[in-house]
């Protein structure tokens, strides 16, 4: 009987927490959005910076390795393709 107990306090932890990283992804970023003057969710934020971070591979990777850039060309292109969907599902 413990152990159901315990397993459901573990599943309610883990709603709470996917709950609480849901509220803030949906939350406004307040840097961002002063900066463009437009709001902006924590979401597009993550999104932004995979692309920023993304670039950056393939601008290091070009140095290095066709293979390496090409790779990462498509790596900017899902996370470009991630942000052009924006919120939608």
């Amino acid at each position: 009987m413990s152990k159901s107990k315990s397993i459901a306090r573990d599943m309610n932890v883990v709603s709470r927490m996917q709950t609480s990283v849901a509220e803030w992804l949906a939350s406004e970023n307040l840097l961002v959005s002063s900066l463009i003057e437009e709001r902006v969710s924590n979401l597009q934020v993550a999104r932004m910076v995979h692309a920023f971070v993304a670039c950056t591979a393939m601008v290091v990777w070009a140095s290095f390795s066709l293979v390496g850039t090409v790779l990462s060309l498509l790596w900017f292109g899902l996370s470009l393709y991630l942000c052009r969907k924006g919120g939608k599902s």
